[in-house]
């Protein structure tokens, strides 16, 4: 498959993976995360097992930090563009019985279920499903919202 392009590409669409590997650095070699020098591996277990090439690392997203399960929203909680999609991805793992995992990986602009070779089960994941989300142009983003635990108080009272 190496020199193929993508053939599931879909701008604004997001594939979703949950799973879980018997260490943190099985992971990161299945996904291709960087080592502690910044050494990138390519994401051949990953790429293999969904049948497309390796160039889709550029799109590729994975949180697989910890050993010990979390809740799905706190593994999605920092990935791009994830409040797009969120609360879609709960509700279709939820309806699938999953409600934490150790990790996730997500592909951006990929349609996985449009292949006919979709599997709900590859590997060590399973396949959550194909959400859209909108990507908010640069300059656009939500303005940030105060954290209500921290007082801000005017900055002349602490001068002085």
């Amino acid at each position: 498959m190496d020199g193929q392009p993508i053939k599931y590409r879909r701008k604004g669409f997001v594939s979703v993976w949950v799973g879980t590997f018997p260490s943190i650095e099985a992971a990161e070699v299945y996904f291709g995360i960087p080592d502690e020098i910044g050494v990138y591996l390519p994401p051949e277990g990953f790429a293999r097992e969904i049948g497309v090439g390796a160039e889709l690392l550029e799109k590729l997203e994975a949180n697989f930090e910890r050993l010990s399960p979390r809740p799905l929203r706190e593994l999605l909680d920092g990935a791009r563009f994830s409040s797009a999609f969120n609360d879609s991805v709960i509700a279709a793992a939820n309806r699938m019985g999953i409600s934490m995992s150790q990790g996730i990986a997500l592909v951006h602009d990929f349609d996985y279920e449009a292949s006919p070779d979709c599997q709900r089960v590859t590997g060590p994941l399973t396949f959550i499903g194909t959400f859209p989300f909108h990507q908010t142009p640069l300059g656009q983003e939500p303005m940030p919202r105060p954290d209500p635990r921290i007082e801000i108080r005017d900055i002349a009272d602490d001068v002085l």
